[in-house]
């Protein structure tokens, strides 16, 4: 007799929130979800941790909106595929969210899980589908426009507001926003990285 296979605890969670990013215009591609809004790309992805294992499955999720136009200023290249957060303008934990930190660095937070807990994965499935509705697609609306985009960056607190793409995709924003001078302000506080720099600069000054 062959014994049927545990479905992966994440991969049971993945299944519980299907509908509900369905439903709001999401697409989905493995454990990662995109949704283009105009000039932004909403990012959603479930990140398994490199030291889980079938007895101890932990993960955690991950918001960003990308901006295509960003992108391509930055590495001069056009990105195939869908979106990370990795390349993300903004980037947020859904933990921070749930934790009233949209602009910081709460606690981290990785649910923990094993393959075979079907109860388990499923009220976790709820929990993270409830906490998107709730929290995470709400977020996303903020970001209407760039002036959005760039008061949020400003705003920052914890490691974004040092990381040296944060920072620039910052410039970007403010740049796109109508704000040159204050652009190539940030663009000059950005320690490190120089030849990207002076690559968002030429972009900057050029257009403008």
């Amino acid at each position: 007799m062959i014994r049927r296979q545990a479905k992966k605890a994440v991969d049971q969670v993945v299944e519980e929130i299907v509908p509900l990013l369905k439903e709001r215009g999401f697409r989905k591609r493995r454990r990662c979800w995109n949704r283009s809004r105009g000039e932004f790309v909403d990012v959603i992805r479930i990140q398994e941790a490199k030291t889980s294992d079938p007895a101890h499955r932990r993960f955690t999720v991950n918001l960003g909106v990308f901006v295509p136009a960003f992108h391509e200023a930055i590495w001069d290249e056009t990105l195939k595929g869908f979106a990370v957060e990795a390349y993300c303008a903004v980037r947020r934990r859904l933990g921070d969210l749930t934790q009233g930190e949209p602009i910081g660095h709460g606690p981290d937070i990785w649910w923990k899980l094993a393959d075979g807990d079907e109860s388990a994965a499923l009220a976790a499935g709820r929990e993270i589908r409830d906490a998107l509705e709730e929290f995470g697609v709400p977020f996303f609306d903020q970001f209407r426009d760039f002036p959005a985009l760039a008061d949020h960056m400003r705003n920052l607190t914890g490691w974004q507001s040092k990381d040296q793409l944060a920072q620039m995709h910052r410039a970007l924003a403010e740049w796109r926003s109508g704000d040159t001078d204050r652009a190539l302000e940030t663009l000059a506080r950005i320690k490190g990285w120089e030849e990207k720099v002076r690559i968002v600069r030429d972009v900057i000054v050029s257009a403008s």
